[in-house]
């Protein structure tokens, strides 16, 4: 095998765990669709408490994003601008190399540079709250 063929190989696999990840996480597009139906005004958060932040490529999965897991309070209304502006933007990786995101972009909580193993995997709408589940996963 010559260096090509390993790289068209690497990358292969790569897609592959990739499309493994955006059927059990909540990606980016399906993020966006439940927060435009969901009411505007209501305040959005981790089940287990934090408040989503700022977003950045996640560190176990580089074309995957993580939403920093302190952020200020948001309503859905502010959130769905932060998501929607990630579409298409691109992000550098935690040791480099850009990595473009779009709506099937698998999502996680975690802080810059590190592997939390929260995975984002659906949303809980209540009266008073916009909720993301989370998944603890290993890598």
């Amino acid at each position: 095998m010559d260096d090509d063929q390993i790289l068209r190989l690497v990358d292969r696999m790569a897609e592959h765990w990739r499309k493994q990840r955006e059927a059990f996480h909540l990606t980016l597009g399906k993020l966006i669709s439940e927060l435009a139906i969901a009411d505007q005004d209501l305040p959005v958060r981790c089940e287990n408490g934090c408040i989503p932040g700022s977003l950045g490529s996640y560190r176990g999965y580089y074309d995957d994003l993580a939403f920093e897991p302190h952020g200020n309070p948001v309503t859905v209304c502010q959130f769905i601008k932060i998501c929607t502006e990630a579409l298409g933007k691109e992000y550098e990786g935690y040791k480099g190399g850009q990595y473009k995101m779009g709506k099937d972009t698998p999502l996680w909580l975690s802080s810059y540079g590190d592997c939390s193993q929260l995975a984002i995997i659906g949303v809980d709408v209540k009266e008073t709250e916009f909720i993301l589940n989370l998944y603890r996963e290993s890598i």
